[in-house]
């Protein structure tokens, strides 16, 4: 507000209203609007809500039968869908993925599996993690990357996970925020089952890639060369490690 030159009438104030902060909040913003106040939620990211604080508040304004007005501001998951090359539609929308490394393995697994694009959030910090754990469980599924959306270092990329890593180590660009598209699972690509994974990893190190290829498509609703293609890359990655 001071950038933009905002000073506002007398006695108006800025609350931070965060994770941390919301619930203890909360009630003093309540009681502003019953008083006549008006209040506004606004972030310095984006649309409010979407994976960042404010349901608490909105759900109390609700609860006190106040009014509630939308006034939605730039969206990451609207510019990414409209500049994006693959099919998606339908989409859903999922937000930030867990921070560990398990969970987040885990729901990208169930993810890939869906029938819908998916569309996600991801930090600097994590992007390059998730991009390898994406590699590991679906190399060849297409994705659709933004970094900066609506900012002014905007930029897109397409490609698989192993490709979107390269470009951004490339270019330095693992900074700023991200929102990814992750296109729909075909019926050809078989469910990938994060148990099932972990096997066929300790089948390839003890088998090798064709054995444990040809015991894995038995065990699985996938095709052995397909399988066999996976070892190959996982037996690569193992001796680059």
């Amino acid at each position: 507000m001071s950038l933009l030159g905002l000073t506002g009438p007398a006695g108006q104030r800025l609350v931070a209203c965060h994770e941390h902060s919301e619930a203890g909040v909360v009630p003093q913003l309540i009681e502003a609007l019953q008083s006549g106040a008006d209040v506004a939620l606004v972030s310095d990211a984006g649309t409010p809500l979407l994976s960042d604080p404010g349901h608490l508040l909105v759900k109390a304004a609700w609860q006190a039968a106040l009014r509630v007005v939308p006034v939605p501001g730039p969206s990451a998951v609207l510019t990414l869908l409209s500049a994006c090359p693959l099919p998606a539609m339908p989409w859903a929308f999922h937000g930030f993925l867990p921070t560990r490394g398990g969970r987040r393995r885990s729901q990208l697994s169930q993810l890939l599996a869906r029938p819908e694009a998916t569309v996600l959030f991801e930090s600097p910090h994590r992007i390059l993690q998730t991009l390898e754990d994406l590699a590991e469980l679906a190399p060849e599924r297409p994705l659709f990357l933004g970094r900066e959306l609506t900012k002014r270092y905007e930029h897109f990329y397409l490609g698989t996970a192993t490709e979107l890593a390269a470009q951004l180590q490339a270019a330095d660009a693992a900074r700023g925020e991200f929102a990814l598209l992750i296109s729909a699972a075909l019926e050809s690509d078989g469910p990938v089952d994060p148990a099932q994974h972990e096997v066929f990893k300790l089948l390839v190190q003890e088998l090798g890639p064709s054995r444990a290829a040809k015991l894995m498509a038995k065990l699985s609703e996938r095709s052995r060369s397909e399988l066999y293609d996976e070892a190959l890359r996982l037996r690569g990655a193992g001796k680059d490690a």
